[in-house]
């Protein structure tokens, strides 16, 4: 049997009533996210790097050497200069501090100096694998640190230039 004109214009009638009376009730009360109060930032919860990760390396004035790296099962990364660091486990604030930076030093300055400036030798590092790369140089130049240590040494005088990048592994 076909539907009757008038129960389609109540079916209408009624949807149309029923989606009115519902678009005007309230969601219940509000508050303004401005009166909210402050939730203290948990450092507990910021994401931990963990092996498997992949993270974005950038190698300042070094484009060809910057890039993405992968968090190996052992929990290390290897980034260009630096080579293994410790990653997992770390947030990438801490891996980014725990990364060497630059740092400007007044003309002539010696290799202890410019680790004096960033701040001494991470634990991780080789105290015997201080390295000072120079533009155009065939080889790096190897430090250690009881030699950078030893007055009158050749490693103590030895004089950084403009563009002189030191590494230490």
């Amino acid at each position: 049997m076909a539907p009757q004109p008038w129960s389609k214009r109540a079916s209408l009638g009624l949807l149309a009533t029923a989606t009115a009376t519902l678009g005007c009730a309230g969601l219940g009360e509000y508050v303004w996210a401005d009166a909210l109060p402050e939730t203290p930032t948990n450092v507990a919860d910021e994401y931990r790097l963990a092996p498997g990760d992949m993270i974005s390396v950038r190698v300042f004035n070094q484009e060809s050497m910057s890039g993405r790296a992968r968090i190996r099962p052992d929990g290390r990364v290897t980034i260009p200069f630096v080579n293994d660091i410790p990653a997992a486990g770390h947030t990438t604030q801490d891996l980014a501090r725990n990364i060497p930076g630059v740092y400007p030093l007044e003309r002539s300055q010696g290799v202890l100096r410019a680790l004096a400036a960033a701040g001494g030798l991470t634990e991780f590092a080789h105290k015997d694998r201080i390295f000072v790369v120079r533009p155009g140089a065939p080889k790096r130049i190897r430090f250690s640190l009881e030699r950078l240590s030893t007055p009158g040494s050749r490693s103590a005088l030895f004089r950084l230039q403009t563009d002189d990048v030191v590494l230490v592994q």
